[in-house]
């Protein structure tokens, strides 16, 4: 569990980088599930960013709360950091951006 909390929190470093944006909660509460808060707003939105990453081949969770719309970065065994690099260049390929 420790390698995944580690991996999710440098995936959601990754991320940030590429789309700027900070963590829904602080690092300490990492676990192997991070999620960034995205500048789009609503399930429509949302809706249209997972259809868009389906089409891509790419399999990305975007939660709504409210109206807020997130990215998930999850860490398993097998996903490495160049996953997360990949995923920043896709988020911003896309037009997406960290909410301010």
């Amino acid at each position: 569990m420790a390698h995944n909390r580690q991996l999710a929190q440098r995936g959601a470093e990754l991320v940030q980088t590429a789309i700027g944006g900070r963590p829904l909660a602080p690092p300490p509460l990492f676990a192997a599930m991070v999620s960034i808060p995205l500048a789009v707003r609503g399930p429509d939105a949302a809706a249209a960013l997972e259809r868009r990453f389906i089409a891509d081949g790419w399999e990305v969770m975007f939660p709504v709360i409210g109206d807020r719309v997130f990215v998930r970065i999850a860490a398993h065994l097998y996903n490495r950091e160049d996953d997360y690099a990949a995923l920043g260049r896709k988020l911003v390929e896309h037009g997406v951006h960290g909410e301010p």
